[in-house]
């Protein structure tokens, strides 16, 4: 590897672990304790608290993120409801993210509030894999078609990784840990508010010697990640301020093909996230204004040497500006107002392409109407224009309503919605030539691709009982996809004809999402997520790839002293269609991974921690054909400077 310069107990288990909390709800004594309601910007790109919320909303923030020991993205999204996650091998490696079923290629990540899916990609899609998390604050994860704030993309949700900024006193924090596969990491941070500045500065440092990540040779697939993550912020005048964001991540990973090793095989990732804002707030506090102007730079090398070597470079790049205008035009009552234009641009180049170099432009318009009314009633009504240099005017909606029955502290969700996904530049651009010795007709991009579209609707309640020592919530959702493109259609293989992308296909998704959340003694917290999914594919009847019926998430911390916290974690994939090594129909096993964490906090300014991950030493390939990591130890310190 390059590098950087310089089983299937299951439901018995979730039975147990319920009956575990009825025991313990009913020997607890529920006391009123005074909360500060979580307040989300990704769903209405207004700060909203999470009840008034019509969406179905998860956030993780920082603390959960420490508990657990998630290292990058790709990890803190494997337990949330809803959410689905496939990693081709251990950290650092290909991972696609599907959200109620939808496509890879239907979920928006943003960072910050900045578009960060990579144009250049043959599913236009971001990889977690790669973004380190000591420098986040929180993930919030909106589930459902959010197109009408974020267009094409968001078909079927939208992930927003916020990062931490700089407040109050400064204060340092510094961390390192080490484990097993050569694993060790490094962070730290500082940051805080100097008059009328803030700003923050973290860096960290990953690496792990790995595992083999295929199903034959013994040739371990390494990684390292190097983050730089930085906020300025100024309060010009009372009512105007600034606020710039930037983040570098480089990033090597050793590779095998599908099921088979190959030690001359890596990639290499550049990826730049530039956003500046400006924010005002005018007319007695009846209008605010948000300026916004942003860059997504990434670049992805693909590497392989031996007898067939090969270099392919990917770069793509997004140029983003907005104008919001927030108007308070009654009590409760907020009515945006926006205009956003963004320039894609994607090349390629290298062995296995002629390459190409292009680009497209969109402007979008929306409108939005966020109410509130008597305390129990709220929710967002919206509409948006997308005019694309390509295809041509795209319009979507949404309504998402969200009732309080105080007297029984219930909450009722719903909404429904209509989506959008534009073709990427490959799908419409793209150029593979022909391989007569592989019997490879080539590929050809499609310039008259439609973009994807997408109805749907959820419904779902919220109950709070014992003064929200217990919450449980309850959501069924439908989706309903139109015309699919068909990234690679080949009607007659080996006729001399090259594939192409052609709008064909169409599907279905549907399911359950189930959430528990409770505190049944001051010494206790229990959170679990259980997902059903169907899917189907209405050209075939089959079940779409790799989304799993049943998926489950439980967790147990426990507070036996002040300082020590123990968390458990358990989550469970079921069963879930697949491809094999040569292509046909192929089923994945479901499997358990069981984690252990703890710390300890030595005194106010330093804190041991250690975990396991994969306790039970599961045996895993998720997607098929290729291997997870077996069981791990890690360990290590972190240290606050005040």
């Amino acid at each position: 590897m390059k590098r950087f310069c310089y089983a299937k107990n299951t439901w018995f288990a979730g039975a147990a672990a319920l009956a575990a909390l009825s025991w313990a709800v009913n020997q607890s004594q529920a006391a009123e304790e005074t909360t500060t309601p979580t307040v989300v910007v990704t769903a209405t790109k207004i700060p909203t608290p999470i009840g008034s919320v019509g969406s179905s909303v998860t956030v993780i923030d920082s603390a959960e993120i420490d508990r657990k020991g998630y290292k990058t993205l790709s990890d803190a999204l494997k337990t949330g409801p809803g959410v689905s996650v496939r990693q081709s091998g251990g950290q650092g490696h290909q991972t696609s993210v599907f959200i109620r079923g939808a496509e890879s290629r239907h979920v928006l990540f943003l960072i910050n509030g900045l578009d960060v899916n990579d144009p250049s990609g043959s599913g236009a899609v971001y990889d977690p894999a790669h973004l380190p998390l000591d420098q986040v604050e929180r993930i919030e994860i909106i589930r459902g078609p959010q197109s009408v704030l974020y267009g094409s993309d968001a078909v079927g949700g939208v992930i927003n990784v916020i990062t931490k900024e700089g407040s109050g006193d400064w204060t340092a924090t510094a961390s390192a840990e080490g484990g097993t596969l050569g694993t060790y990491k490094t962070a730290a941070g500082a940051g805080g508010q100097f008059g009328r500045i803030t700003g923050r500065l973290d860096a960290s440092w990953l690496e792990t010697g790995g595992h083999n990540i295929s199903l034959t040779g013994n040739e371990n697939d390494g990684y390292e990640n190097l983050g730089l993550s930085g906020t300025l912020g100024a309060e010009i005048t009372d009512n105007l301020d600034a606020r710039l964001f930037g983040q570098y991540v480089w990033s090597s990973s050793d590779g095998d093909a599908f099921g088979f090793d190959d030690p001359t095989r890596f990639t290499e990732r550049d990826q730049v996230f530039l956003k500046g804002e400006i924010r005002g707030t005018f007319f007695d506090e009846f209008w605010d204004l948000k300026l916004t102007g942003g860059l997504s730079d990434q670049e992805i090398d693909n590497i392989t040497g031996g007898m067939f070597p090969s270099t392919n470079t990917f770069i793509g790049r997004i140029y983003e500006a907005g104008l919001q205008n927030d108007l308070h035009i009654h009590e409760g009552g907020i009515l945006t107002l926006g205009v956003e234009a963004d320039i894609e641009s994607g090349e390629n180049f290298g062995s296995a392409t002629t390459g190409f170099d292009e680009g497209l432009h969109t402007v979008s318009y929306l409108a939005q109407y966020q109410f509130e009314f008597w305390d129990r009633l709220s929710g967002t009504i919206g509409g948006r224009l997308d005019d694309n240099s390509v295809f041509g005017t795209q319009t979507t909606w949404r309504v998402a309503i969200s009732y309080l029955i105080a007297e029984t502290d219930t909450r009722l969700r719903g909404s429904v919605a209509t989506g959008f996904n534009a073709p990427t530049l490959i799908d419409l651009f793209g150029f593979i030539p022909p391989e007569p010795i592989f019997d490879f007709d080539g590929f050809v991009g499609n310039p008259n691709l439609q973009p994807e579209k997408s109805f749907s609707w959820e419904i779902g309640v919220e109950q709070s009982l014992f003064e929200d020592r217990l919450i449980v919530g309850l959501t069924y959702f439908f989706n309903d996809f139109d015309n699919l493109i068909n990234p690679f259609f080949d009607a007659v293989p080996d006729d001399g004809v090259p594939a192409t992308a052609i709008n064909i296909n169409a599907a279905e998704t549907h399911g359950l999402e189930v959430t528990l959340s409770a505190i049944p003694v001051d010494e206790v917290e229990i959170n679990a997520s259980y997902t059903y999914l169907r899917t189907r594919d209405l050209a075939t009847g089959l079940p779409l790839l790799r989304r799993p019926t049943h998926e489950f998430s439980g967790e147990v911390v426990v507070y036996p002293i002040d300082e020590l916290q123990i968390a458990s974690e358990v989550h469970y994939v079921g069963e879930r269609a697949d491809i094999d090594l040569i292509g046909f129909p192929a089923t994945s096993d479901d499997f358990v991974v069981v984690n252990l964490a703890g710390e300890y906090r030595i005194d106010d300014n330093v804190t041991v921690f250690a975990r396991v991950e994969n306790l039970l030493d599961s045996d895993i390939q998720d997607p098929f054909g290729f291997a997870q990591p077996g069981r791990e130890v890690f360990g290590g310190i972190k240290v606050v400077l005040p």
